[in-house]
């Protein structure tokens, strides 16, 4: 007999805070945070209950600044663990909105047992950075492994699920299959939110994930049933893993960690964060406002377990958990919501039993996740073509990133994206389109979708962008008439304009494995973050430079320099980029039309004014006259990195001779001389 799903816990507002611990130890993920208990995170303002919809909201302290090194305090943020240890069950998760793809966040919804990794951890949402893309994992002892008979439609990465192990401590996991794309951060909060549902049974923990427009019927019902559902995007379990035996007595997580061991080690090597710091620490500590869309709003976590079938011989009569209405009152105001009877929150007094929905009543749901094609309640759609919508942009860097692409007068987001079908994004404001392959930590989505209110010329029915005052880092902006920006045609968008923003996830790396987080302050944290091989990588450049012992010609020069680079899970590795940077250098009337100064283009290292010699070296050279012998330049002991110049004229054809010059941690500069 299969007996259907009961709902014993559900914790939504004053519940919600009650039935969970504020976790408010130092993180044992190395996070810049500081979690704060109950008291210090209501005082903050980190946490707040809304008292006619019981939406719960969780933030991160988006007012301070601290020392990079911490050494005044790491910036406060909020870790809630539940009072309840469960075995067995259905957890469905409610989000309106969960952290944004923004540079240095690293959230997670997620469950661990308290003997880690024996007692196991499932991580059914989790990101960092930028990414729009969930990442779904497990972490336990030894002897555990995922499934090779499918039955999910998500992606397997790693299949060890060892933690730590040979692959370091990232265990296993899944992504989303290719069909959803609104999962994780920007992209999630784009359409509403929508939910996650996990169900525990001793034959497999199962991940599914709803949008907010196709939620089945059954579950906003209160009678869910896991079988009308269709196949879950991940499966922890199975012939290759015991679940009973590698997962008990987890707790559920909600948490918003800042940089770590993943955020950090991931840091400008799969998405472009260190464009503006270079290091997530320095990001997060210097750049609060920068964080203002790291939040959680929780309608509601339901727990249903199914009732226990006892004999007819046993004494004992356990038909689950009751479930009962209880009133709380609380710092916000008393609401009434269902809760456990057995949990001992505080201030709570029992009044009533609730009304249970009877078992096997009939719902209307889909028999398989759809994800929809456009959203309820909001203007654009959730995908064109390839392209995912993400939502209201704003960028206090006025949009670095971007080139415009066009101007139409009937233009609509689906004329944009088609102007920018080779590129990553695709932002339209009013009668213009601008394209990017990337974003800078300044260009983000705003917390308000609805700022995006013009009307798209083409299209009323969809938002074209929108206008001032807007607040990505907390500077207001004074608002604008329309007219004076649907004209402007510029490289990048004007600062006061927000874009209604797509992005093309078929060509965004899909996320790189996480490490784990359960285990308390004992917990083994590894800087890999993935299971690939470190490699060097060489770029060389050629450039132009003033010759240093004869002024009056130019010379070409080659820089190389070698990263030492971890591969980030994707299909094919970024290659990183020489920095360039462009200068004035005079010379002896070398410019073209004899001028005395001349604008090159050189590599950034080139022309920095950082000290990094501490001595002087000679270098020898092949002489430039054909009657001289070997000639040697002594580099300056000055500041700055050295340029090695030709030695006198007649330079061009000659052989190249290279030489390493300075070494600045794992980065090694190497600078050619074209004789």
């Amino acid at each position: 007999m299969s007996l259907s799903y009961s709902l014993t816990y559900s914790y939504a507002g004053d519940a919600l805070i009650n039935g969970f611990n504020f976790f408010n130890e130092t993180d044992p993920s190395s996070g810049f945070v500081a979690y704060q208990s109950r008291e210090a995170a209501y005082e903050q303002g980190l946490y707040s209950v809304d008292p006619v919809s019981d939406v719960v909201t969780l933030r991160v302290d988006t007012t301070n600044t601290y020392a990079t090194d911490g050494s005044d305090g790491y910036r406060p943020s909020i870790r809630i663990e539940s009072k309840e240890a469960f075995n067995h069950g259905l957890i469905i998760g409610d989000f309106a909105h969960m952290p944004g793809s923004v540079c240095g966040s690293w959230p997670a919804f997620w469950m661990y047992g308290p003997d880690w990794p024996e007692s196991g951890e499932i991580d059914i949402i989790e990101g960092a950075n930028t990414a729009v893309e969930n990442l779904m994992s497990g972490h336990t002892a030894s002897g555990c492994t995922l499934p090779s008979t499918g039955g999910y439609t998500g992606t397997q990465g790693n299949t060890d699920c060892t933690s730590p192990g040979d692959n370091g401590n990232i265990g296993c996991n899944y992504t989303p299959p290719d069909s959803d794309t609104s999962t994780y951060g920007d992209t999630f909060n784009a359409v509403g939110g929508g939910i996650y549902a996990v169900e525990w049974t001793s034959d497999a923990i199962k991940i599914w994930h709803f949008p907010r427009t196709a939620i089945p019927t059954d579950i906003t019902s209160k009678t869910p049933d896991p079988t009308a559902w269709g196949e879950p995007q991940s499966i922890f379990g199975g012939s290759s893993c015991d679940v009973d035996t590698f997962f008990n007595d987890m707790s559920i997580v909600i948490n918003m960690d800042l940089c770590g061991a993943y955020a950090a080690n991931v840091w400008g090597v799969t998405d472009t964060c260190d464009s503006n710091a270079a290091t997530c620490n320095e990001w997060v500590a210097q750049n609060p406002s920068a964080l203002e869309n790291v939040y959680w709003e929780i309608n509601s976590i339901d727990v249903y377990q199914k009732p226990e079938i006892v004999s007819s011989s046993s004494s004992a009569a356990s038909l689950g958990f009751p479930s009962r209405t209880v009133t709380l009152s609380g710092i916000f105001g008393n609401s009434s919501t269902v809760a456990p009877a057995s949990t001992g929150l505080p201030t709570a007094a029992t009044t009533a039993d609730a009304t249970t929905t009877p078992a096997g009543v009939s719902v209307s749901s889909t028999n398989t996740a759809v994800i929809p094609s456009s959203t309820a309640g909001l203007n654009d759609p959730a995908a064109i073509g390839d392209f995912t919508f993400l939502g209201c942009f704003g960028s206090n860097s006025s949009y670095p990133t971007f080139n415009i692409a066009g101007s139409d007068a009937a233009m609509t987001p689906e004329v944009c994206v088609g102007l920018c079908a080779s590129n990553k994004y695709a932002g339209v404001y009013d009668t213009s389109c601008y394209c990017a392959d990337d974003l800078d930590a300044l260009t983000q989505a705003i917390p308000d979708t609805d700022q995006c209110d013009v009307p798209c010329p083409g299209d009323a029915s969809e938002s074209c962008g929108g206008l001032a005052p807007w607040a990505v880092n907390g500077t207001s902006l004074a608002s604008r008439s329309l007219s004076s920006f649907s004209r402007l045609h510029r490289r990048a968008a004007p600062a006061q304009i927000l874009l209604t923003m797509y992005a093309n996830l078929a060509v965004i790396p899909d996320p790189p494995a996480a490490p784990g987080m359960g285990g308390g302050a004992d917990a083994v944290v590894t800087a890999h973050v993935t299971s690939t091989v470190v490699s060097t990588i060489t770029s060389t450049v050629t450039y132009v430079s003033v010759c240093s012992t004869n002024p009056a010609i130019l010379v070409t020069l080659e820089y190389c320099t070698t990263w030492t680079v971890t591969g980030c899970g994707c299909a094919h590795d970024t290659t990183p980029a020489v920095a360039m940077s462009t200068m004035v250098a005079a010379c002896d009337a070398c410019g073209a039309s004899g001028e005395s100064s001349v604008t090159l283009t050189v590599p950034a290292a080139v022309c920095t004014t950082a000290a990094v010699t501490t001595a002087a070296v000679t270098i020898p050279v092949v002489p430039a006259s054909p009657t001289g012998g070997n000639t040697t330049v002594p580099v300056p002991t000055a500041t700055g990195l050295v340029v090695v110049a030709a030695a006198g004229p007649g330079v061009i054809g000659m052989a190249k001779e290279f030489v390493s010059v300075a070494a600045i941690g794992s980065l090694t500069l190497a600078l050619a001389l074209v004789l």
